[in-house]
């Protein structure tokens, strides 16, 4: 979580949240469209962090450490997440 971001504890338990809520309108059909545009949303407010841990890679995770390599790797991994969304809302309603 970048620095500048304010309240990180809050912000980490709001994502997990919402990435919980989201994946549950996902099995509703009224709100599957709503649900994959939310979750593009979300992919793009979470590139800062992705592009932080960029910056101060390589540090420890927990157990895992975070080396540089796999800090630029997950940062394509979000951007297929958003295509992969994109394709889910384009089709949904056809």
């Amino acid at each position: 979580m970048p620095k500048w971001l304010p309240a990180h504890e809050f912000l980490i338990y709001l994502s997990g949240v919402m990435e919980i809520v989201l994946g549950i309108m996902l099995l509703f059909s009224r709100t599957k469209k709503l649900a994959a545009l939310f979750i593009i949303f979300m992919l793009v407010a979470f590139l800062p962090s992705h592009i932080y841990m960029i910056q101060i890679a390589p540090f420890q995770l927990g157990k895992i450490l975070v080396t540089p390599l796999i800090a630029w790797l997950r940062l394509p991994f979000q951007i297929l997440l958003m295509g992969w969304a994109w394709y889910y809302y384009r089709d949904w309603g056809k």
